[in-house]
């Protein structure tokens, strides 16, 4: 599949996804949900490796690294976003999300000498300053008080979390593990380490039988985890995750989008000027504008 069609891929589906997760919210703990979309993804994940005769087996190191995914990226920057939305709203934790775009940056420099391009900062600033206008009334109405401070403080560590787990993808991807069969790993070993924290918290796992949780969670774990993360691991490789990260500053403005033609969303001046600079920002810093060949630089990214 092309480079632009995985990346829309992601895009459109994990800009879907904020609202399928609220109908997770309610009756089952939001870490035990966690564990139930992961664990559930990756059963699903090698029983279709096991089908297919994909390589599942790995060297001891390779498996390191694929814990390391699993915690990071499948297990401790989600449960630390659903905290952080206990004590602030989601707008807000998608502001610090677009942290990643830095921790991504440093990362890729720190641990693999990627060297740091001057376009991907401007534009990554731009798509944090577009963010930040999108949820302009949710950032007006914020009060640093006790939990207020709690909940950024979250979601900044579940963003360098989720940055931790990006590195760990691309040195997966430079051993040029398969996808899917890494991916099946990297679920297991989140699940298993999102279970044992939910026996330390003393969760209760409990299960709804409600049709708007079953089909939240099967959407979540089918396209949400196995579809879309697969797509982003392979975007990880081609592009570097200092480049597909940019995902995340597009999927709230398809939230935006979705918002404002099924729930009555209000456009404003403000919201109207997010959207522009998150899409400039990413022009920006994904498109090769000294050559003017897109085509070429998305096989090249």
């Amino acid at each position: 599949m092309s480079t632009p069609f995985l990346f829309g891929l992601c895009v459109f589906i994990w800009g879907t996804t904020w609202f399928a997760i609220t109908y997770q919210l309610g009756v089952v703990a939001p870490e035990v949900s966690v564990f139930y979309r992961f664990i559930l993804a990756a059963a699903i994940s090698f029983a279709y490796c096991v089908l297919r005769k994909k390589k599942l087996k790995f060297s001891k190191k390779e498996h390191f690294y694929l814990f390391g995914q699993g915690v990071f990226m499948f297990c401790l920057n989600y449960i630390f976003t659903y905290y952080a939305e206990k004590f602030v709203s989601s707008g807000l934790i998608a502001v610090t999300f677009t942290l990643m775009v830095y921790f991504n940056m440093v990362g890729m420099r720190l641990f693999f000498n990627q060297k740091i391009q001057k376009r991907v900062v401007f534009g990554g600033t731009l798509g944090f300053i577009g963010i930040v206008f999108l949820f302009y009334n949710e950032i007006l109405n914020f009060k640093a008080d006790g939990e207020g401070l709690k909940g950024l403080v979250l979601g900044v560590i579940a963003a360098l979390f989720a940055s931790g787990g990006n590195m760990f993808a691309t040195k997966t991807r430079r051993l040029q593990l398969p996808i899917l069969a890494s991916n099946s790993w990297a679920m297991f070993y989140g699940s298993l380490t999102t279970g044992l924290i939910c026996l330390l918290l003393g969760s209760r796992f409990g299960f709804s039988l409600e049709p708007k949780y079953l089909l939240s969670l099967g959407y979540l774990t089918i396209l949400g985890t196995i579809v879309a993360f697969g797509a982003y691991i392979a975007l990880v490789g081609r592009m570097g995750a200092e480049k597909a990260i940019f995902i995340g500053i597009l999927t709230p403005v398809l939230a935006l989008i979705i918002s404002v033609l099924f729930e009555s969303f209000s456009l404003s001046f403000q919201t109207f000027l997010g959207v522009v600079l998150c899409l400039v920002g990413n022009a920006i810093a994904l498109v090769n504008f000294d050559k003017l060949r897109l085509k070429r630089f998305w096989q090249k990214a």
